[in-house]
């Protein structure tokens, strides 16, 4: 990236200790994992309109079902995929409470869309299209309650390519790596030293790691070619310590997003920046390069 921006939310340094501590309890790492599962939910969103009556499409979802695959086949070989294609509520609803039900070692759930913020309020729109016009999805406080009911012998990875999503999930740490990529620590955030002091009333409890596309206050991108940027990104990452895979991250949606602003026709707005992030419930070694291969050691 040309500049990292780094958020005033953190204050806490946090140790990080190996995977099989930092996620005691969940599963036996040593175990094959069968019944673990990935959910894919992606919208196009085609026809649709802002409230502005500009168009809504994503051409590039279909785009970021085939990233999404790359990701998965590099990182969790072998793992049952489930494709939902237009995502409704009641679609995504099914798929988190299947996970609720079934309890699977390990839940990879990635999300593209649109995500929308006005004040005080956050919403993934989903593909529900009511006759008035009106948009439907899901808010933020809705999405924690869902993830919040995930048993906690199942660990989520979950993956948001959409506006806004930041801290979505009020998790603890924020993974800190310097401009360069060689420092790197955990630092806790604003959001849970809030939800100590007000006692919220849903909260994550199961291991969680989370991907987002974006700080809080930042847009994600996306080209009909390329998909999304932090997408099409992952499916070129490679399993590695989590510094690395995160300052990965950042420097090919850095590298797109120069592209898409020196674009001779359709240039992005020269101020236009995204910065993925990495959160999480607790605090995995940062220098362990096998940290994904525990998380799915696969079907052997």
């Amino acid at each position: 990236m040309s500049a990292y921006i780094q958020q005033v939310d953190v204050s806490v340094t946090a140790p990080s200790r190996p995977l099989t501590k930092s996620f005691a309890g969940f599963r036996d790492l040593v175990v094959s994992d069968t019944g673990s599962v990935a959910v894919l939910i992606t919208n196009r969103y085609a026809g649709m309109r802002w409230p502005d009556s500009t168009s809504m499409t994503l051409n590039g979802a279909h785009r970021d079902r085939v990233n999404a695959q790359k990701f998965l086949d590099k990182f969790t070989p072998g793992i049952r995929v489930v494709s939902v294609e237009n995502a409704r509520r009641e679609d995504i609803e099914g798929q988190i409470e299947k996970i609720q039900d079934d309890v699977p070692p390990l839940a990879v759930v990635y999300v593209q869309g649109h995500g929308e913020r006005k004040p005080g309020a956050f919403q993934y729109i989903t593909d529900d299209r009511k006759r008035d016009g009106t948009l439907e999805g899901l808010d933020g406080e809705e999405l924690l309650h869902m993830f919040s009911k995930v048993n906690i012998r199942t660990m989520s990875v979950v993956i948001t390519d959409f506006c806004y999503s930041g801290n979505l999930f009020r998790l603890r740490y924020r993974l800190f790596v310097s401009p360069d990529g060689k420092g790197f620590c955990w630092l806790e955030t604003n959001e849970w030293k809030q939800d100590n002091n007000v006692m919220l009333k849903h909260r994550i409890t199961s291991p969680m790691l989370h991907v987002a596309g974006s700080l809080e206050s930042q847009e994600t991108y996306e080209t009909v070619w390329r998909g999304g940027y932090l997408t099409n990104t992952l499916a070129k990452a490679e399993p590695n310590t989590l510094p690395a895979f995160l300052f990965c991250l950042r420097q090919g949606v850095d590298g797109h997003m120069r592209d898409a602003k020196a674009h001779p026709d359709k240039p992005l707005r020269q101020d236009a920046n995204q910065y993925p992030q990495i959160f999480c419930s607790c605090t995995p070694s940062l220098e362990d390069p096998e940290f994904f291969a525990q998380l799915f050691p696969g079907s052997d």
